[in-house]
């Protein structure tokens, strides 16, 4: 049988299959991000290089350092527990074996000294996470992670180093995976509930209005075969609700973990969450999320100054109202 696999890119996950063992494979610098990101979210004001112009700024950091320097230094790690298997991998900046040094390297402009703390916090938590990884390979007691800021614009370098011994290295892997241990089993049992509820579901209508099982079908077949259906229909047959229903029955069969629902009119987006609503109350245990246009969204009443109305109010995860955890987070 073959193990199912968790996709996961920055702080959101995808492509999870629910079985017995569940396999997530995450980049270091995404786990980083995930469990350790806190601060101000609004870094909308902030310059940075382009990724072409960060890559060119390691390569000159790079020509500095010694012969006993290997940049670009590939790293894995596997975390197994009962239900799931965490594949982590990724590639430390730079690593001198002789120095007992471990550097992450961060391309800017401006002074370093302007990053806020929660940034530089981040950058040394994925430092310490390719640390910990290389101490628990081999036999050196202690490491030192350095964090360097690489102004492109001037060429000058500003580092941090920090010293941590092997068992704080490994305390602060093991946290950090447990963390993201729980997000991932938390998200697949939801997806339990929610498969095992869309079973169950039947359609809250009573039975299909004329026209109404011929598109469900269609759109149906289409979803899982992974096809292409143009539909047209005329008002008031119940579109909305012969569409949806299928592609949600769909979902309890693996072949997709989620559905979107574009619409160009306000219209359309009351009947599909209405449509929703519906589901829910016949028992449906799914999540929904509607995106509004952000000029849409702008033209209603004024709301209360917020970080997007006034910069200088931050916006952070201490006083999100919704509280965001590092287990919450991505859903906030």
């Amino acid at each position: 049988m073959t193990e199912p696999t968790i996709a996961v890119a920055d702080v959101a996950v995808a492509d999870i299959e629910v079985a017995d063992i569940a396999v997530a494979n995450i980049a270091v610098a995404d786990l980083a991000r995930f469990c350790h990101r806190s601060g101000d979210i609004d870094q909308r004001f902030k310059a940075a290089p382009t990724g072409a112009q960060g890559v060119a700024g390691h390569q000159r950091v790079y020509a500095r350092r010694p012969a006993s320097y290997r940049s670009e230094y590939a790293v894995a790690y596997q975390h197994s527990e009962p239900g799931l298997q965490l594949i982590l991998r990724g590639r430390a900046d730079g690593y001198d074996a002789e120095q007992g040094l471990v550097e992450e390297i961060k391309t800017c402009r401006g002074a370093p000294d302007a990053l806020p703390e929660a940034v530089a916090q981040l950058h040394f938590a994925q430092g310490r996470l390719y640390a910990a990884i290389i101490a628990a390979q081999g036999e050196t007691d202690a490491l030192t992670v350095r964090v360097t800021w690489f102004n492109i614009d001037s060429g000058e370098e500003f580092s941090r180093s920090e010293h941590y011994t092997r068992v704080e290295l490994a305390g602060f892997l093991a946290d950090t995976l447990a963390r993201f241990a729980h997000w991932l089993h938390t998200l697949m049992q939801a997806r339990r509930e929610r498969d095992a509820s869309i079973v169950a579901l039947a359609f809250p209508y009573g039975g299909f209005r004329s026209g109404q099982r011929e598109i469900a079908e269609l759109a149906y077949k289409c979803v899982h075969q992974g096809g292409q259906l143009l539909l047209e229909a005329p008002t008031g047959i119940g579109k909305t609700a012969a569409v949806l229903f299928p592609a949600l029955k769909a979902l309890a069969t693996g072949r997709h973990d989620k559905v979107l629902f574009l619409t160009a009119k306000t219209v359309g987006r009351r009947a599909a969450q209405a449509a929703l609503a519906d589901f829910a109350a016949a028992g449906y245990r799914g999540t929904a999320l509607s995106l509004t246009a952000k000029e849409r969204f702008a033209s209603r009443q004024a709301a209360p100054a917020t970080a997007t109305t006034a910069p200088s109010r931050a916006t952070t995860t201490t006083n999100c109202p919704r509280r965001c955890t590092p287990q919450s987070r991505s859903a906030c």
